[in-house]
């Protein structure tokens, strides 16, 4: 089974961080499962995408995955779930 995560951020430098590494964790004692996660950052003065990116990359294996969006303008929550969710079904995830 494939699950999908969608991460709407705006300035969460700190609590990405926090997150990524809880849904790492919480992954690795879920056995024939695998996680996509999509931050969709909506152009965060803060680094929170340049942070989910170098994190995601450490945290990335064979059944955990980080993929960041990058909008070029804070366009909203709203906005950002559609878009993470789209992106998500587009890789055939089996549950949003």
């Amino acid at each position: 089974m494939n699950i999908g995560i969608v991460v709407p951020t705006y300035n969460e430098v700190v609590n990405i961080v926090l997150l990524l590494k809880a849904l790492k964790k919480q992954s690795l004692k879920i056995t024939g499962v695998s996680f996509l996660v999509a931050v969709v950052d909506d152009n965060s003065p803060d680094g929170t995408s340049k942070i989910a990116k170098k994190l995601g990359k450490e945290l990335s294996g064979p059944r955990f995955k980080v993929v960041v969006i990058d909008r070029t303008k804070k366009d909203g929550y709203g906005k950002a779930c559609v878009e993470g969710m789209n992106y998500l079904l587009s890789k055939k995830v089996d549950l949003v």
